[in-house]
């Protein structure tokens, strides 16, 4: 509670088991933005790196996520994990 201390009872994991950057930056729209977040956890990339060479077009991808969720979410709280 300390650090997420506006959080309401309501939490949304969307996240998906086996998820890359990759599909996370085609779905954001249905599984953030019209959730309409008082905060975000993102916890992305891992699944990345068991696809060979998949490394720095990873690291790209997750940056424009965290660019983008900024850009569209300014006021809303991000937490990377």
């Amino acid at each position: 509670r300390r650090h997420l201390p506006t959080l309401a009872d309501r939490v949304l994991n969307r996240g998906i088991s086996g998820d890359t950057t990759r599909d996370l930056a085609e779905r954001l729209d249905a599984s953030v933005y019209a959730t309409n977040p008082s905060h975000v956890v993102l916890n992305i990339g891992v699944n990345d790196l068991t696809d060979a060479g998949e490394v720095e077009p990873a690291g790209e991808r997750f940056a424009a996520i965290v660019k983008q969720l900024r850009a569209r979410l300014p006021a809303v709280p991000l937490i990377v994990v």
